[in-house]
């Protein structure tokens, strides 16, 4: 097992505050996918060739695995295939409603009838693995045979592949065995079942290809009945599942679709007393209104043509133009967007406040200016000079060409021979500057020793990556003197690209102006003195120039005896 997969890595943000809209068809404003697991004669047991029996999801909780065959939980399992899969398949057919089926190869060989008379009435059949099965105990070669065979008992069943995969009980390298050999057999993969952390499909990086998540439900789910504190009547497990329904389907009709899973098995939900109130929930998912009640394969499709696989995870689920505007209405931030005038009518919809706007761009279809970072206006530098550093920024707050303040906070020291200065919104800098505060504050705790400027920088760039999908609008510059007094400067966008200078850096409204100022009158190796002069000289001539900044401006010089700041004065109005 390699070191990538024995340590895959984790995703804990998401959609983060911004999830897509999912268009579902038809204007829907929640899709309902019902799963029927048919799992029964591929769970452990010794008749299979176990070493031990089966103890999980049955009547029976708490058991202890035997050696011999249990034959109450051989009954048990046997329920779901004999009697309870036929009442589950009577009450979505009466009700003219689809579900998906996750079966599991050992039982469809047993009983392949049920999967055959399923798949004729235009239901999905997924492959559950070959086997009801802990596979974190299997080795990958195995795991790969219990694949392939899961897809062959399928198709000889019912005459189609599965198109989409849950494994259930998974080990860290399970995803990479199921698409590697769907690959090898030349099948589709439309879809991977086995996460249970979001609402929405995401598309997940499989070494440079694109794996379509369809997330499953493990609360939203008969098997609650057997694993304590779970479900103890019938009624509880529907007023659950109402309940969930509910909060779905109204974030959906205020405007942020999801979807809805809800997980049934046939020795379980199959019972007639926990039936009796799967039905009422059927009935009530077919009263309501703006409702897509269809299979998972519908969804992925749905999904994949909608955000179709861009190269990277971090492209195919990327924050839209629309949820740019949509937060940042929500935030009662004004945003001016360069747009294509088809992609302007697409999202139009979005803008809910008059001071969001569109400006039409015929020769480019894709969003080229988003000005919502220089909504407060400002500017920031930094220089690298001999065995010293300088950071300086205006000192103006302001709305757009409103100006409210004269003395804003903009740089911010981190420790003895560390700034950082950021550019933006101005709500933005005060909480991202606290936060980042308080990291260096545990960091020091923790180690026992002040942040060097590059770990800083990595420190910067991390918090902004995390909330990719709904940035902070604020562009950081981190300036100050490492432990052997080398100058050190970096600055980084939105999301926490960096980049590291070897002469200066810069950010704000002003940004094009400093440029040029730095670019004329910087210099290596400048002693602090004629540092002050030059980064002060750029700030106030790249100032005068924007309507936005200025009202003088407040510069550090860090050298390895001391912090000098001093004050300037500039244009006023």
């Amino acid at each position: 097992m390699t070191e990538i997969h024995s340590k895959p890595p984790r995703d804990v943000i998401g959609y983060s505050q911004t999830p897509p809209n999912p268009k579902w068809p038809n204007g829907a404003k929640l899709a309902v996918s019902f799963v029927i697991n048919y799992e029964e004669g591929g769970e452990n047991t010794p008749y299979n060739g176990d070493a031990h029996t089966e103890v999980f999801l049955a009547e029976t909780t708490g058991g202890t695995p035997r050696q011999v065959r249990d034959m109450n939980m051989e009954s048990l399992y046997e329920y779901g295939s004999r009697a309870g899969v036929w009442r589950l398949m009577r009450m979505f057919n009466q009700r003219n409603m689809r579900y998906t089926c996750y079966a599991v190869g050992k039982a469809v060989e047993m009983h392949p009838e049920v999967i055959a008379a399923m798949h004729k009435d235009g239901n999905e059949i997924a492959s559950h693995c070959y086997r009801w099965i802990d596979y974190n105990s299997l080795d990958e070669q195995s795991t790969r045979e219990h694949v392939r065979m899961s897809v062959e008992a399928i198709e000889k069943a019912c005459g189609d592949l599965p198109v989409g995969f849950y494994c259930g009980r998974v080990g860290p390298s399970t995803r990479k065995c199921i698409f590697e050999e769907y690959k090898s057999m030349g099948i589709e993969l439309l879809y991977d079942a086995d996460s249970y952390s979001d609402d929405l499909p995401f598309w997940m990086d499989m070494d440079g290809e694109g794996l379509l998540i369809v997330p499953y439900t493990l609360d939203q789910n008969d098997m609650k009945f057997c694993v304590p504190p779970g479900f103890s009547a019938p009624d509880g497990f529907f007023l659950y599942l109402k309940d969930a329904f509910d909060v779905l389907l109204e974030e959906g009709r205020n405007g942020s679709p999801k979807m809805m899973s809800i997980g049934l098995h046939c020795r379980l939900a199959g019972r007639p007393g926990r039936a009796a109130a799967l039905a009422r929930f059927l009935d009530y998912v077919k009263s309501q209104l703006d409702v897509w009640v269809t299979t998972r394969k519908d969804i992925a499709r749905h999904w994949k043509k909608t955000y179709p696989w861009k190269g990277t995870a971090s492209d195919s689920n990327r924050i839209t133009v629309a949820n740019v505007v949509q937060l940042c209405t929500c935030r009662n931030v004004g945003v001016h967007v360069r747009v294509s005038p088809s992609l302007a009518q697409n999202i139009n919809p979005v803008l809910g406040r008059p001071s969001s706007s569109f400006i039409d761009n015929d020769k480019e279809d894709h969003l080229t200016i988003m000005s919502i970072t220089d909504y407060n206006g400002g500017a920031l530098v930094a220089m690298k000079g001999k065995n010293c550093v300088a950071i300086a920024a205006d000192r103006r707050f302001g709305i757009q060409a409103l100006t409210l303040g004269t003395d804003f906070q903009k740089i911010f020291q981190i420790n003895d021979k560390l700034f950082i200065g950021f550019s933006g919104l101005a709500t933005d800098v005060q909480t991202l500057s606290q936060r980042l505060r308080f990291a260096v504050n545990m960091y020091k705790l923790r180690e026992e020793r002040d942040i060097k400027p590059k770990t800083f920088a990595h420190l910067v760039s991390s918090t902004l990556y995390g909330k990719r999908f709904g940035p902070w609008f604020t562009e950081p510059i981190v300036a100050g003197l490492e432990p052997d007094g080398t100058p050190f400067i970096c600055s980084t966008d939105l999301i926490g690209c960096i980049n590291f200078a070897k002469d200066f850096v810069v950010t704000g409204t002003a940004s094009n102006q400093l440029y040029g100022m730095c670019e004329s009158l910087w210099e290596p190796d400048l002693e602090p003195e004629d540092l002050f002069e030059v980064i002060s000289q750029a700030l106030l001539n790249a100032v005068d120039r924007d309507a936005i900044s200025g009202w003088g401006a407040v510069v550090h010089i860090i050298t390895a005896d001391s912090v000098t700041t001093r004050t300037l004065k500039g244009r006023m109005d």
